[in-house]
C-alpha cells in the first residue's frame, strides 16, 4: 500500500481516536448548545494539542461547529425532537456532502430515539461522506 495506505490508516486511526474522546466526554452541566461546544472544544484541545481546533468553520454555505486539523468536522445538535428539526438537520448535513468531509454528529439534550434511528439510517445510505453519530 505504501505511503497512501499509511495515510488512510492514520486517518481512520485519528477518526477513531476523536470518536473515543467524544464518547468518553462528560458534558454534565451543559445547558445550551454553546455550553456543549465550549466543553467539547476544551476537551479536544486538551487531548489533541498537536491539532488545530477551530470553531464555526464554513463548508460551502453551511457551518460546522468544530473542525479538527481541517479533516474532521463536528456538528452538535441539541434537542432533536420533531420531524421538522430532523429535516433541517438532514438538509444541513446534505449541504456538507457537496464537499466530501468526515463528520461526527453529536446529538445531545432531549433527543427522540426514533429520529436518531432515522439519522443513522440516512447516514448509511444517503450521504456521500463518512458520518458518525454519537448520542450524549
Amino acid at each position: 500500500m505504501g505511503d497512501l495506505g499509511h495515510k488512510v490508516s492514520s486517518f481512520w486511526d485519528e477518526m477513531d481516536h476523536v470518536e473515543r474522546l467524544i464518547r468518553g466526554w462528560d458534558p454534565e452541566g451543559c445547558r445550551t448548545k454553546g455550553d456543549y461546544e465550549r466543553s467539547l472544544s476544551a476537551l479536544l484541545q486538551e487531548h489533541l494539542k498537536e491539532k488545530e481546533i477551530v470553531k464555526k468553520v464554513a463548508i460551502g454555505k453551511m457551518k460546522v461547529d468544530l473542525a479538527i486539523g481541517g479533516t474532521i468536522f463536528i456538528q452538535i445538535r441539541k434537542d432533536l425532537q420533531n420531524q421538522g428539526q430532523l429535516e433541517r438537520l438532514i438538509t444541513q448535513i446534505d449541504g456538507y456532502s457537496k464537499n466530501p468531509k468526515n463528520l461526527i454528529l453529536i446529538l445531545c439534550g432531549e433527543v427522540d430515539k426514533n429520529l436518531v434511528r432515522q439519522v443513522r439510517r440516512k447516514g448509511l445510505s444517503f450521504f456521500e461522506f463518512n458520518l458518525r453519530v454519537i448520542e450524549k
